[in-house]
């Protein structure tokens, strides 16, 4: 089961999915931690960044049903970006950019 990781409704959320990524690190591998220490040796292993960044992407639009417009960086599907290098701060959900890549 690959599940997936999305924030639809930020009223009621941050709206960071930063945060929620890091939740459910931070979730997932205490529950995989208390498992172990309770004697359950074949705990599952705990997850990472990268498989948490698929959660997020391209998986959270499979879970939506949304794979065909969004979730990956391809030509003629929408997306966030977010420039964590330069700018700290991740950039509102509301900003949205387009991404039109060639072909090649």
């Amino acid at each position: 089961m690959r599940p997936g990781l999305s924030v639809d409704n930020e009223p009621s959320y941050s709206g960071d999915m930063f945060t929620e990524m890091r939740v459910a690190l931070y979730i997932q591998r205490v529950m995989v931690y208390s498992q172990r220490l309770h004697g359950h040796h074949h705990a599952a292993t705990p997850t990472n960044a990268f498989r948490l960044l698929e959660a997020a992407t391209i998986d959270g639009a499979a879970v939506a049903g949304l794979e065909p417009r969004i979730g990956s960086l391809a030509p003629g599907k929408q997306v966030d970006l977010v420039d964590t290098y330069r700018r700290p701060q991740p950039v509102p959900c509301q900003q949205r950019y387009r991404y039109h890549g060639t072909r090649g």
